[in-house]
């Protein structure tokens, strides 16, 4: 069950799964994956894919990242 705050602007082709929370005022562009992640507020997320991921506040992903929870980005 996804939880997706105020404000959060989600494109297109976008998929939101399992345990994933989503701050306010976000922007997810098209072709982005999220499964099992935490993303803060006012975040940029640009076609990438997250997978058991934590993203702060204010950040840029992306484009064609893949952040895990091993805290590695390819």
């Amino acid at each position: 069950d996804a939880e997706i705050g105020a404000d959060t602007i989600i494109y297109g082709n976008v998929r939101i799964e399992g345990r994933t929370v989503i701050g306010v005022e976000n922007t997810i562009t098209e072709g982005t994956y999220i499964l099992n992640s935490r993303i803060g507020d006012c975040n940029n997320i640009i076609s990438s894919r997250l997978l058991n991921a934590t993203v702060g506040d204010r950040e840029t992903v992306g484009p064609w990242a893949v952040l895990d929870d091993t805290g590695k980005s390819e």
